[in-house]
């Protein structure tokens, strides 16, 4: 098993604005995962936190320069993922080890 930090969000709403249109907010947190590497069947960049991450820190203080990761996991002929910090490279290496 080896520890992920997963990027959750908790809080989303949703509120208009006359000249921009729908504006969404979003609170998010990080908490540790624990993942089994022999079910992991793909990581990849998540683009949109990316350059959300980039626009404004999800987190207050995360610097912009953080990047996230898809893991997607397959067990009994389901597949799911959950988002990550840390580069795919980074994250592939982890589960490696």
């Amino acid at each position: 098993m080896i520890k992920l930090t997963q990027i959750n969000t908790t809080t989303v709403s949703i509120t208009r604005n006359e000249t921009d249109g729908p504006v969404v907010d979003k609170q998010y947190i990080f908490k540790d995962v624990w993942i089994n590497p022999a079910y992991v069947t793909k990581v990849e960049e998540d683009a949109a936190l990316n350059n959300e991450n980039i626009k404004k820190p999800l987190i207050k203080g995360l610097d912009n320069r953080a990047t996230f990761s898809r893991v997607y996991v397959s067990s009994n002929n389901h597949s799911s993922y959950f988002s990550v910090v840390g580069h795919p490279n980074i994250v592939v290496s982890k589960l490696g080890e």
